[in-house]
Order: C-alpha cells, then structure tokens, then sequence
C-alpha cells in the first residue's frame, strides 16, 4: 500500500494544503504541518515523482496537477499493528507500566551508602 493510499497520510495532508493553499513554498508548507522542511521535501518529492504535485518558479512553489488522488483504503491488520506500534511512543515516552521510587523510598539507600 502506498502512503498516498493511506487515510491519515502526510502526504494526503500535503495534499489538502496544497489544495486549499495553490503556489506555497516547502518552507510554508513545512510551518503549516509544524515539521522539518526536510520532511516535507521528502513527501513533496514523492507527490511529484507519481504526478500529484508540480513546482514552478524560484523560489519553488508548488500546486496539485489535475491527476486525481486514489482513494483512501481501509487499514490491513498489518498495518493496523504498525500504526499501534508507531503510536506508542506519543502518549508521554514512556510506558504506562512504568512508575519511578515514591517519595521516600530513596532515603534508606542514601543513608546506607554514607554509612549513617
């Protein structure tokens, strides 16, 4: 499956912009999705490698071709999974599982290396 298939894709956001916003620079797109312009190369790169997306000019401004988007496919299990692995990490960096010493629990070791 390829990103531009997927719902929630960035490239499908870089499309929406684009249809919204016609002549925008990747720096302008970059400060409307608050990533890296680098990310945003990279997806560009690809919109206009499978003909969504052209850019003219300098510096370049880019706009969508007349060349339909697929349409959105419903997630495989597979993918599913990834997603679910993916998204993990954005819900506080850690594990839920995870639970640093309460309150006092350090002081007993402290006092035990300073010899107290």
């Amino acid at each position: 499956m390829k990103q531009i298939e997927r719902k929630n894709s960035p490239q499908r956001a870089l499309c929406e912009i684009l249809r919204s916003h016609p002549d925008v620079t990747m720096k302008d797109l970059a400060e409307l999705r608050s990533v890296h312009p680098r990310a945003v190369a990279r997806q560009i790169q690809a919109l206009v490698t499978d003909g969504f997306v052209y850019g003219a000019g300098y510096p370049r401004r880019y706009r969508m071709t007349s060349k339909p988007l697929p349409d959105a496919l419903a997630p495989t299990p597979r993918s599913r999974a990834t997603m679910k692995c993916r998204s993990h990490g954005r819900h506080g960096g850690v594990s839920s599982g995870f639970l640093g010493p309460a309150v006092g629990d350090l002081e007993p070791v402290m006092y035990a290396w300073a010899g107290a």
